[in-house]
């Protein structure tokens, strides 16, 4: 089983292979979904490829966000050096990107990120057929919906084992980017999940999830079904968490601790509350922590009267500490400088006793560590002494009449990677001859390298003589050229040709004819809806369905009934890739699966059978018009209150609730059928007078989305449609998103 680690620095890099770590993902800067984490130049990952292979770990670019085409086309020069320079696979989101990137570097591997929401086998054999190499799976899923899918599917799966969650689908919040234009599916969240929110007057952290760790019991449960990698959430965590946290499951893959010591440290590096997941099924307590949504470490004393604090822990000079009252809300955080005992004895540290501390904050009623200099010093020592080194076998010739032969052999990935030098020919004999163990000793010291010889063969002929000054020069020149083979093996020969893109000349060909009228369609949730809107006059309904099919949920949906055509003229609306594979029919793509660019319109209409594209609802007026049409029509919604989240665990007890943000932003939140809930802004989206505009731009079709509006606001919005009027609310329509 591969563990795969997160870098967002170089010295998180290093830490993550000092720990133990398979592979290293890393991004770009400018791109990936951690835009705000430290990442990496071109020229400092083409080094860091080296790096790693010389120390036998592999390297994943993240490219995991949607892009624009201008963005596309230029990643095409830096990932042809990262190609060549042997990148070990690429992580996508975006079909459009991936479309690219298949057709420019065809033996490149490319796997599915998290957010493109994998959350059944449909979903997973369809990336395998389609060109996947890997799948990242959604991190909703338990165990026994994962243990289907491998089951069911061809493709490699990784699982997410622990770290941040977000409370939404990965690839389906869209609530930074509707309040703040700071898009998560470009990398640039600005986390609104966690702060306050107020519902029915009463304010907590609604939408925070606790931090996943998975421990012993589910790795190998994992290991069991032969998932072939795990990964760890980290690239804005710093190297010592990295640190910690890799060589927790290291240990935990390798079964050389029990979970107890790596749960125990890494509450001490850091702490917002963890929980499993998804791993055992929905679970609402225990996921969510309500009360916390930062870092608040873990308890380790209680206070009493006279400021007597009873330690279950230990504590020393230098840690930090906060002070909680007895709501848990914290009162104030600072370092330990003084600890006395309770005959006021000053000492450095204390544990599982009665202590004394200066000026304790009144209403304290426990104490929380956010820091452990102790485990702080230990890592630091590590991170200053380990050194990464990969197992190699060793063969050594000492024959009187025959050149002084050395051999090092590397076995990685079926092949062996070799390097071998001659030295002189033998003449003399010794007086003595020479112990095989001091021979090995003596090519053993391999000192800065990367290797450690594990195996070895020695043909000595027990009389003849070589001096050890030889051995090491031959040592030292096989290490060098063993090196050289090790990168060399990596790297790929340059034999593609220019750029393929989307060419204004192919555009041309592809465009279809943009002279039929205008469509107008709405989407609704009930039959009232749809009942009243046909009496208005609109002829093109679509119904509400699902847009996250878990693996469990697929034997729930009669998907015929669900998408029942009403006559030969309906087309049915695709929310994911589980109702692309199952319906053969004409489809409508909806805006839910981030077409963000010309590549993904052409990946789309690969397919075969497509009718009509929704455009993604972060596009800016500017990209809309600049996009490379293609053959299928396209869509805008240009009315509707924005589905911003879905979360698989029922939030709230009631069917429809409603949330308040601190800028006093309102927000639906409905209970849907199979459990989820489904965030939606208060306040519509409704470009309504930019109709004549979009339709100048290529769009095909306008769709009014319609939720929770009765028949009074449906006439209002269709008036507004035909007189081209309304509040305009645009959004992103105007800026885009960063």
């Amino acid at each position: 089983m591969e563990i795969v680690a997160p870098a967002g620095s170089p010295s998180s890099l290093k830490a993550a292979i000092k720990a133990g770590a398979d592979a290293v993902y890393l991004g770009i800067k400018g791109f990936g979904a951690r835009r705000n984490a430290v990442n990496f130049g071109v020229d400092e990952i083409v080094e860091y490829i080296d790096y790693a292979h010389l120390r036998g770990v592999k390297i994943y670019l993240t490219l995991n966000s949607i892009m624009s085409d201008n963005e596309i086309e230029s990643i095409y020069r830096n990932v042809k050096k990262l190609y060549l320079a042997g990148i070990d696979a690429i992580i996508v989101q975006d079909f459009g990107v991936f479309k690219f990137l298949k057709e420019n570097f065809k033996n490149l591997n490319l796997h599915a990120s998290t957010q493109m929401t994998i959350t059944n086998n449909l979903e997973a054999k369809f990336l395998k057929e389609n060109g996947f190499d890997r799948a990242v799976l959604a991190r909703e899923l338990s165990f026994e919906e994962i243990k289907k899918i491998q089951n069911s599917s061809k493709i490699d799966l990784e699982i997410f084992v622990s770290g941040a969650l977000c409370i939404s689908y990965s690839g389906k919040c869209y609530m930074s980017s509707f309040i703040g234009g700071r898009s998560g599916n470009r990398g640039m969240c600005a986390q609104p999940c966690r702060k306050l929110y107020n519902k029915d007057g009463e304010e907590k952290y609604f939408l925070s999830p606790k931090d996943q760790l998975l421990g012993k019991e589910e790795i190998n449960l994992l290991k069991s079904i032969n998932i072939s990698s795990i990964k760890i959430e980290g690239r804005m965590k710093n190297e010592k968490y990295v640190y910690e946290i890799v060589k927790y499951y290291r240990k935990l893959v390798d079964e050389s601790y029990s979970d107890d010591i790596g749960n125990k440290n890494i509450l001490k590096i850091f702490n917002r509350g963890y929980s499993k997941g998804y791993f055992y099924g929905v679970d609402k307590e225990n996921i969510l922590n309500r009360e916390n949504s930062a870092d608040f470490g873990y308890e380790i004393g209680k206070i009493f009267e006279n400021n007597r604090i009873e330690i279950k822990d230990k504590i020393k000079l230098g840690d930090g500490i906060t002070f909680v009252d007895k709501d848990n809300k914290v009162i104030e955080g600072r370092y330990v400088n003084k600890i006395f005992l309770e005959n006021n004895r000053e000492v450095k540290e204390a544990e599982k006793t009665i202590i004394k501390l200066n000026k304790i904050p009144e209403g304290s009623k426990y104490i929380f560590k956010t820091y452990d200099k102790e485990l702080d010093d230990n890592i630091e020592k590590d991170l200053k002494n380990i050194t990464k080194r990969i197992n190699i076998y060793a063969e050594i010739i000492i024959e009187k009449g025959k050149k002084l032969s050395l051999k090092f052999i590397y076995k990685n990935r079926g092949k062996e990677i070799k390097s071998e030098v001659l030295g002189e020919v033998i003449t003399e004999k010794a007086k003595k001859s020479i112990d095989k163990k001091i021979i090995l000793e003596k090519i053993s010291e391999l000192g800065e390298t990367t290797f450690k010889i594990n195996n070895s063969r020695i043909k000595y002929d027990g009389e003849s003589f070589v001096s050890f000054k030889e051995l090491k020069n031959l040592k030292r020149e096989c290490a060098e050229k063993l090196e050289k083979n090790i990168i060399d093996f990596y790297k790929r020969k340059d034999d593609y040709e220019d750029i393929k893109k989307i060419s204004e000349e192919d555009n041309l060909k592809n465009k279809s004819d943009k002279s039929e009228e205008l469509v107008i369609s709405a989407t609704v949730f009930n039959e009232n809806q749809e009942n009243f809107l046909r009496k208005l006059g609109i002829e093109k309904i679509y119904k509400k369905g699902y847009s996250i099919i878990n693996e469990d949920e697929l034997t729930k949906i009669n998907f015929e009934e669900k998408n029942k055509i009403e006559d030969e003229d309906d087309i049915k609306l695709s929310k994911n890739i589980t109702q692309l594979v199952i319906n053969k029919d004409k489809l409508t793509v909806d805006y839910s699966m981030n077409i963000f660019n010309s590549y993904a319109l052409r990946f789309y209409e690969n397919l075969g059978n497509i009718d009509t594209i929704f455009l993604s609802q972060e596009m800016s007026e500017k990209q809309i018009m600049n996009l490379k049409k293609g053959k299928n029509r396209l869509g805008i919604v240009v009315y509707g209150c924005p589905k911003v989240m879905e979360v698989r665990v029922p939030l709230f007890e009631e069917k429809v609730s409603e949330l308040t943000n601190e800028f006093k932003d309102k927000y639906f939140v409905k209970i849907n059928d199979l459990g989820h809930s489904e965030l939606y802004l208060k306040k519509p989206l409704n470009l309504i007078r930019q109709i004549d505009d979009l339709e100048s731009y290529g769009i095909n079709e306008v769709r009014l989305d319609f939720t929770f509006e009765d028949e009074f606001e449906i006439s209002r919005i269709i008036k507004n449609l035909k007189d081209r009027t309304g509040e305009y609310i645009p959004y992103n329509y105007e800026k885009g998103v960063f």
